[in-house]
């Protein structure tokens, strides 16, 4: 089988995280290797939800395999957070 691995990095630099409004989506749209992605993250009262959305048409087999590393990087901390997940349309 052949392995064809693509990489590409997103990132949503925020100047003042205490702005930040709660109950409210946050996101950015780019392209990589011709298929549109959504990153957006929401902030409620205690959390953080992170999301990555692969928006390409669904009007086809396809499957893309990915590794999400998501990281928060404060002026002093850093935390970081790790998934795999397939998006398919079989």
């Amino acid at each position: 089988m052949e392995t064809n691995e693509k990489k590409f990095v997103m990132r949503y630099f925020v100047e003042d995280f205490e702005a930040l409004e709660e109950d409210k989506s946050y996101s950015v749209t780019e392209e990589h290797y011709g298929i549109p992605w959504k990153m957006h993250f929401d902030i409620s009262e205690n959390d953080i939800a992170f999301f990555l959305e692969c928006q390409i048409a669904q009007d086809s087999e396809w499957s893309i395999d990915t590794e999400l590393t998501f990281k928060l990087k404060f002026t002093n901390d850093a935390l970081q957070s790790i998934h795999c997940r397939p998006y398919n349309r079989e």
